[in-house]
């Protein structure tokens, strides 16, 4: 990776942190919702968002962002159920141990996340 700029190793970083947690996010937190692909994005963002709030509360300017916020934290947006069964994130949590000694097994990892989507586009909406 050292050939690729520092940005674009931070956005490959956030992007596939993000995706291969998904199948041990929705193993404890079943919901899913398509707000949820925002998260890498806001992440990254969150690295400015934070210093400029601890720096407008200083300065008495801290009720700057509250509208921005509350709309953010109240976005509706359709809501599925996906539980991923434990055969499938023993298996998956197997293969990301394993893929730290042999690395062409992220791309089996990439795959169970490849599967855990599948089955979120065929899910009924809980709404």
């Amino acid at each position: 990776f050292s050939h690729l700029s520092k940005w674009k190793i931070f956005l490959a970083l956030n992007v596939w942190v993000y995706v291969l947690l998904i199948p041990i996010v929705h193993f404890i937190f079943p919901l899913v919702s398509p707000l949820q692909l925002l998260s890498p994005i806001l992440s990254m963002l969150f690295i400015l968002f934070y210093p400029l709030a601890i720096l407008l509360h200083v300065s008495g300017f801290g009720g700057i962002l509250d509208e921005t916020l509350h709309g953010m934290l109240y976005m509706q947006a359709p809501a599925y159920r996906l539980e991923i069964a434990l055969p499938f994130l023993v298996s998956y949590v197997l293969a990301s141990l394993v893929a730290i000694r042999y690395r062409w097994l992220c791309w089996v990892c990439f795959g169970f996340v490849v599967t855990a989507l599948f089955f979120i586009s065929n899910l009924p909406s809980l709404d």
